[in-house]
């Protein structure tokens, strides 16, 4: 099987990001995506992000791929509330010669649409009128909220008919506050929820996606010393960053993305190719 994941900006780079990704579905069994937004209002682009990304991919690959999306919050732009349909989340696609078995949409920080829990809405606001509460909350909104974007595992099970092979994949988009990408307590304690959810689900497992963590945190190390193979060491990759990570923050940091899968799982190839679709740069694992 081969997967690939990818944090996809939220599609700011859409044609080499769309180019790239209908290239790489001739070959590609399981697509693990991060930084998505899917929305039903009209409105395509907002804060520099596809609103529609979740149904434009799904368009590209028409009747090849399945996909299932989750939602970690709803309601905000980047730069704060919005008043129409919006959602912020991941998205797993597979092969349509696949089949597949949702097994849990796992919260490691705080819990789905949590980042207005701190923004209660005033009691005279009609909260069927979306702008109307947008406006409430818009006015509470203080930017370092967006610190408390809930993260999310999202968990599923590729089943193989031809071969009656069964993996259990898990799309990660961890906590990306702070931005040094070193330990909290918040971030140790993602990596045991996330360690005690799988030992409960049997099968053979790859984790990948977007940790925001440096190689050499226990935040890491908790998920190597859980049995996991960490494949962006174990491979050497100098970076999954990229070219318009540096060019547009200066950003000397090299890591945020990982790829771990657990012990007996045959790995046959791991790369990660410095392609400029993102801020964050492409793991393509082959396994069996």
């Amino acid at each position: 099987m081969k997967i690939l994941s990818l944090n996809t900006w939220g599609g700011r780079r859409y044609k080499p990001l769309m180019e790239y990704i209908k290239k790489q579905s001739r070959t590609i069994d399981v697509f693990c995506f991060q930084e998505v937004w899917r929305s039903m209002a009209r409105r395509k682009i907002v804060d520099g992000c596809r609103t529609h990304l979740f149904d434009e991919i799904a368009a590209l690959f028409g009747s090849r791929f399945v996909g299932c999306y989750s939602s970690r919050q709803e309601g905000i732009a980047l730069s704060g509330p919005v008043g129409f349909d919006l959602s912020f989340g991941q998205g797993i696609f597979w092969r349509k010669s696949l089949s597949c078995d949702p097994i849990k949409d796992l919260f490691l920080f705080r819990s789905k649409d949590s980042l207005f829990d701190d923004l209660p809405i005033l009691p005279s606001v009609n909260r069927s009128d979306l702008k109307a509460v947008a406006r409430a909350r818009r006015a509470q909104w203080k930017k370092e909220l967006i610190r408390d974007l809930p993260a999310l595992a999202q968990i599923v099970q590729i089943n193989d008919p031809r071969s009656g092979k069964k993996l259990v994949i898990i799309n990660v988009h961890a906590q990306w506050y702070p931005g040094d990408k070193r330990d909290t307590q918040a971030r140790i304690k993602q990596s045991k929820k996330l360690i005690a959810a799988l030992e409960s689900i049997p099968g053979p497992k790859v984790i990948c996606g977007d940790f925001n963590l440096e190689p050499d945190t226990k935040s890491i190390a908790l998920i190597e010393q859980a049995g996991y193979r960490n494949l962006i060491t174990e491979y050497c990759i100098a970076d999954t960053r990229g070219p318009i990570n540096k060019k547009l923050w200066h950003d000397t940091q090299h890591y945020a993305d990982y790829c771990f899968v657990s012990k007996g799982l045959r790995v046959t190839g791991f790369t990660v190719p410095p392609l400029a679709v993102s801020d964050h740069l492409p793991m393509i694992l082959e396994c069996s």
